[in-house]
């Protein structure tokens, strides 16, 4: 009996050297408090330093009387709602060092036992750093997407993108890009054009598109009048541009394929009947099949598009990236004293 309480006294000393290093060593600063009174009973030194305080101006006080931490536990009322729920999290808090100086700092309390007795600890993590770091690279996007010249594209990047990527400008067959504006008789209301104009009957739907086809033969921009009249979602944001497509992406619509095999570059269609409703078709570019040269206008341009879209994707995904980074914290402490209670059992 004795050698049992007295392995079982070394395993519990052991267990409580491996926390206390554990949480002296921790680089997030971490509070414990007692659940019933919200006193401080111990404050790890990453803490005290990242604040700059002493260890005793934490101990054996209320959180409440902390001043710097006022914007997690500004009253009595609010450490009662903490106490009730078994796990909080505060995304961006600002806090106040000794020094004046203002932090922002990510906030997570979790409520446990330790033998009968409750206690809460709160992991608080500096996110100055990364705040700074993710409002850089939000105003850098910012003027980029304003800003698309700011992007800039060399001819070797064009070059090199094309030798690296040859076979995607080999096209098997022939290619269409084309535009277009469609008008129903059934007023989507999720649908918006520039004018929040939708034709409420099949009357108003085929009155809609004769102007506008009349209106397109005057010679008025084809571009503008899809993104004040058109009904598409997809395209009329874009002028109605519907991008490239093969020949056989229309291969079980063969009135249609015949349709645009004869209009030649820059045409438009006149009116179309069609299941949902009315279209006009605007032929943009028409590109024969087989391999286009890198001098040929058409690939410098696309290519560069593609690569002023790659590094605008970059940019954004560097974003995302940093608001990411150190975005969890990680309860270490917490899990170390459910696993020592497990294998206490």
């Amino acid at each position: 009996m004795v050698a049992r309480d007295l392995t079982e006294h070394k395993a519990a000393r052991a267990s409580e050297e491996r926390y206390r290093r554990l949480f002296e060593s921790a680089k997030d600063g971490i509070l414990i408090l007692d659940a019933e009174t919200g006193m401080i009973v111990d404050v790890n030194p990453f803490l005290a330093e990242m604040l700059g305080y002493s260890l005793e101006e934490f101990l054996g006080r209320h959180v409440w009387d902390l001043g710097f931490f006022r914007n997690i536990a500004a009253s009595k009322e609010k450490f009662l709602e903490l106490q009730r729920q078994l796990y909080v999290r505060y995304e961006n808090l600002p806090l106040e060092t000794a020094q004046g100086k203002k932090i922002n700092v990510e906030f997570v309390s979790n409520v446990y036992l330790v033998g009968s007795a409750r206690v809460i600890q709160c992991n608080i993590r500096d996110i100055t750093q990364r705040k700074a770091t993710e409002e850089q690279v939000r105003k850098l996007s910012l003027a980029v997407e304003q800003s698309p010249e700011s992007i800039v594209i060399t001819d070797a990047d064009v070059t090199n993108f094309y030798n690296a990527n040859k076979s995607m400008f080999n096209f098997p067959e022939p290619r269409v890009h084309l535009a277009q504006i469609l008008v129903t008789p059934s007023p989507d209301p999720n649908v918006r054009n520039l004018k929040n104009h939708k034709a409420q009957n099949a009357a108003e739907a085929e009155a809609t598109i004769q102007d506008l086809d009349r209106r397109i033969r005057a010679g008025e921009d084809f571009a503008l009048l899809a993104q004040n009249y058109s009904e598409d979602p997809g395209s009329a944001p874009n002028g109605g541009d519907m991008g490239f497509h093969p020949e056989s992406d229309f291969a079980k619509m063969p009135d249609f394929l015949k349709l645009i095999r004869e209009m030649p570059a820059g045409s438009t269609s006149g009116i179309v009947r069609m299941q949902e409703g009315y279209r006009i078709f605007k032929m943009i570019a028409k590109e024969p099949a087989g391999q286009r040269d890198l001098n040929d206008p058409r690939t410098q341009q696309g290519i560069r598009e593609e690569l002023r879209s790659q590094k605008d994707h970059l940019l954004q995904g560097a974003y995302f990236e940093v608001s990411r980074n150190g975005a969890k914290i990680q309860n270490y402490l917490s899990e170390k004293v459910v696993e020592d209670a497990d294998k206490s059992k």
